[in-house]
């Protein structure tokens, strides 16, 4: 059973009228955090008016934690409200994503990954380690892996990390082997409906 922390973050902007498909065109970043192994799923991707590609990953990972990177919009909000019900057990928290706006999630996450590279060294001190060659290659590791996350998925993995970080376990994103896209051939790409069906 999984028990995967998500967190949501959005971005909207008008589109001129194209035909029918005037309106608001929204681009959704996503990052799901499995506590209990490490991994690590994100993506960001454009999504329409009924947000089934949200739909879709949330279904499909089952988170039991949502994380809402305010501001989202009605739709996506009554969407993860939908999911996290009543009669569900989803633990539903808000955060704010004003402060990671231009470059400030990088600049928390490069601070959690140097913090948390020297708490690895010093936990494995007494191994045959070089201490510098091994704080140059998870340094490297982890900028290779923030700099080749979309924009949304980089704020989103901050405002996990800032989450996560409460409780003590911001550990969890240093092992960078643990990161990957939700567009990877891991996982199958059905319709939210047929999903909700299979159930």
């Amino acid at each position: 059973v999984n028990s995967y922390l998500c967190c949501v973050v959005e971005s909207e902007k008008e589109v001129e009228n194209v035909g029918v498909e005037s309106g608001f065109e929204v681009r959704i970043g996503v990052v799901c955090v499995e506590i209990s192994t490490g991994d690590v799923v994100y993506g960001e991707f454009n999504d329409g008016f009924l947000r089934s590609g949200l739909e879709a990953i949330v279904l499909s990972l089952s988170p039991a934690e949502l994380i809402f990177g305010e501001p989202l919009s009605k739709r996506t909000e009554k969407l993860l409200m939908a999911y996290a019900g009543p009669s569900s057990n989803v633990r539903v928290e808000r955060a704010s994503r004003d402060c990671f706006r231009d470059g400030g999630a990088l600049a928390e996450l490069m601070t959690l990954f140097e913090n948390t590279t020297e708490g690895i060294l010093e936990h494995n001190h007494d191994q045959d380690i070089n201490d510098e060659d091994a704080r140059e290659g998870f340094r490297e590791l982890a900028i290779k892996g923030i700099m080749s996350m979309p924009p949304l998925a980089v704020q989103a993995l901050a405002i996990t990390a800032r989450h996560l970080k409460q409780f003590g376990l911001e550990k969890i994103f240093s092992h960078h082997a643990s990161f990957r896209p939700y567009s990877s051939n891991n996982e199958m790409c059905i319709s939210a409906n047929t999903l909700q069906q299979l159930e």
